[in-house]
C-alpha cells in the first residue's frame, strides 16, 4: 500500500517537474542544473529522486547513467519514458525544452486515462467490498445466532484451516480489487 501511494505521488508530480525542466532549460539553465533545481524546489517523492539524481551527477555519473537509475528505482512507464526521451535527446540534439513540455503533456494524459479508469471501474470495486461485507455478517450470524451449523467445523482442525484459508483468501480477493 505505501509503494502504491508513492508511485501515485510520483506519477502526479511528475508532469509539473517536467514543466519546471522545461522553463529552466528554457531560460538557460543546463539539464544538469534543472535537475538539481527540481530536487531542491520539488515535494516529496519527486524531490528525493532527483536529488539523489542530481547527486550522482556531481559525483560524475552521466545524465544517461543517472536516468537509468531512476528509472531502476521507479519501475513505472513514465520514469522509463522519461529516462528514454532525455537520453535519446542527449544524443540526437534538439529542442530541449519543447520534447520536455511534451513529456509534461504525455505524462498528464496518462494520468487522466488512469484517474477515468478509476472512476469507471469504482463500481465493480464497489460491488467486491459489498460481498465482502455481506460474507462477512453471514458469517458472525451464523457464529451467534446458529452456533450448531458452524460445531463440526470449529471443532475439527480440518475446518479451523478452511476457515482460516476462506478469510485469508477474501482478504486478498479484497486487496486486489481495491488495488486495481
Amino acid at each position: 500500500l505505501l509503494r502504491a501511494r508513492r508511485r501515485r505521488k510520483l506519477l502526479e508530480q511528475l508532469p509539473e517537474v517536467m514543466d519546471f525542466l522545461a522553463r529552466s532549460v528554457r531560460s538557460g539553465e543546463s539539464l544538469d542544473q534543472a535537475v538539481a533545481m527540481a530536487g531542491s524546489l520539488s515535494f516529496r517523492p519527486t524531490a528525493h529522486e532527483f536529488r539523489r539524481c542530481s547527486r550522482q551527477l556531481e559525483m560524475g555519473l552521466s545524465l544517461d547513467a543517472a536516468l537509468r537509475n531512476l528509472a531502476r528505482r521507479n519501475p513505472v512507464v513514465e520514469t522509463r519514458i522519461l529516462a528514454a526521451t532525455l537520453t535519446i535527446q542527449r544524443q540526437t540534439g534538439g529542442n530541449l525544452p519543447n520534447a520536455l513540455e511534451r513529456l509534461a503533456k504525455v505524462f498528464r494524459d496518462r494520468l487522466a486515462y488512469q484517474r477515468q479508469f478509476r472512476a469507471a471501474t469504482a463500481t465493480s470495486r464497489g460491488s467486491v467490498m459489498l460481498i465482502v461485507v455481506i460474507a462477512l455478517v453471514l458469517d458472525a450470524y451464523m457464529l451467534i445466532a446458529r452456533p450448531e451449523y458452524v460445531k463440526n467445523l470449529l471443532e475439527m482442525p480440518v475446518g479451523n484451516i478452511l476457515l482460516g484459508a476462506s478469510l485469508v483468501l477474501q482478504i486478498i480477493g479484497a486487496t486486489w480489487a481495491y488495488l486495481t
